[in-house]
């Protein structure tokens, strides 16, 4: 019984284990989820109804997502303009449509400074925008080249800020929605990208939950089997005790008979002995005697007299072998009761051992099946 007991702690074990793996990846669900529907949430807030903003149609690379916040601002929170002319009081349209490329119309920039539009892919309805904001390397390269700048023009840098050719200045530090938007969106598309391999994960703990619980349920009704066919060989070795006890009890009493034959026949010896010794007697006395029928007279007085007083004595006998053979018995009864009260002792020491171990055996497996029995209710309502 030991070796499946261990086997099932161990079951329990990895059950558990499985358990706090599931758990542990359900609450990275949640926490995804959570985060995932908080940024919806806040990326929404914004735009207006049925319209998205055009933030949302625009990809940055990584690192330049607080130049765009800070070149754009709020900006970035209007939609494009519907085609039928029904839009939004703030709104982005396509300015100089079918007119000559815009391009030829915007003045380079200082050297060391490159378009914003390089590192953003976006509607052609912030062409013209994109293309007036430069990048330039720091703040301090920036403020410098600001004096440079052509009408229209501005630089930002990927730390944020704004210099204007007008002279406007928008500090580093200065918040951005727009960039904390752009940062919760990339967010987002990072939660997205990232969803397929939890929900892989969160399939896999799953399936090896349900196949620990298989596992269990398995090593539980070998464990049952196993006591039924302890406790069928329990009750045969009783029965087998039982059946020795009888038997040593028979050996015992056929022992005692043994012992009175034996007793008998060393007697029966002892008579027939004496019987020859007396004829011999007899024999020389009655070849002494002279008048042999007187002798046979008296010889017959005195048989008859001898032979009352053997049955007197035979019945003697019979009553003092009755006695002794009682006795023994009695005796022998008296140590077989001893030995089997001894033996009964002994059996009801160990059964009481075995009671106590079956009362810690039954509150443990109590306690464990109350504590598997609240496990799967926790888990369903984990999982809702």
């Amino acid at each position: 019984m030991i070796q499946p007991r261990n086997r099932k702690a161990n079951a329990c074990a990895e059950v558990d284990a499985a358990r706090d793996a599931l758990r542990e990846i359900e609450a990275v669900v949640a926490k995804l989820d959570a985060e995932v529907g908080a940024l919806r949430d806040m990326l929404s807030a914004d735009a207006p109804a049925g319209l998205a903003p055009v933030l949302d149609q625009i990809t940055v690379e990584t690192g330049y997502e607080n130049a765009l916040g800070a070149s754009l601002g709020d900006d970035l929170t209007a939609p494009l303009g519907a085609g039928d002319g029904a839009a939004e009081p703030r709104h982005w349209v396509e300015a100089g449509a079918g007119q000559a490329n815009p391009q030829d119309r915007i003045a380079a920039f200082p050297a060391g400074v490159v378009a914003l539009d390089q590192m953003v892919r976006g509607p052609a309805e912030l062409t013209r925008r994109l293309a007036q904001i430069g990048v330039a390397s720091d703040p301090g390269e920036a403020l410098r080249l600001q004096a440079g700048l052509a009408q229209g023009q501005r630089l930002t840098s990927p730390e944020g800020g704004l210099w204007r050719w007008d002279g406007f200045v928008v500090a580093v530090d200065a918040p951005s929605a727009a960039a904390v938007r752009m940062r919760q969106r990339n967010r987002l598309t990072d939660i997205d990208a990232r969803r397929p391999a939890v929900a892989g994960d969160l399939a896999a703990a799953q399936a090896r939950v349900l196949v620990e619980r298989d596992a269990l349920a398995g090593l539980s009704e070998r464990e049952k089997q196993s006591r039924a066919d302890h406790r069928e060989a329990m009750g045969a070795l009783d029965a087998a005790r039982k059946h020795h006890g009888a038997l040593q009890g028979r050996l015992a009493e056929l022992e005692s008979k043994l012992r009175g034959i034996e007793e008998s026949r060393l007697r029966l010896e002892a008579d027939r002995a004496e019987a020859v010794e007396q004829r011999g007697q007899g024999e020389s006395e009655l070849a002494d005697l002279g008048d042999v029928e007187a002798l046979r007279a008296e010889s017959a007085g005195h048989r008859r007299t001898l032979g009352e007083r053997r049955v007197e004595l035979a019945d003697a006998r019979s009553d003092h072998d009755q006695l002794v053979r009682e006795v023994q018995g009695r005796r022998t009864r008296l140590s077989a009761i001893v030995a089997e009260q001894s033996t009964w002792s002994d059996r009801v020491e160990r059964a009481t051992v075995r009671m106590r171990e079956l009362d810690e055996r039954w509150e443990s497996e109590t306690a464990e099946i109350g504590r598997l029995a609240a496990r799967p209710s926790s888990d369903r309502r984990t999982t809702r």
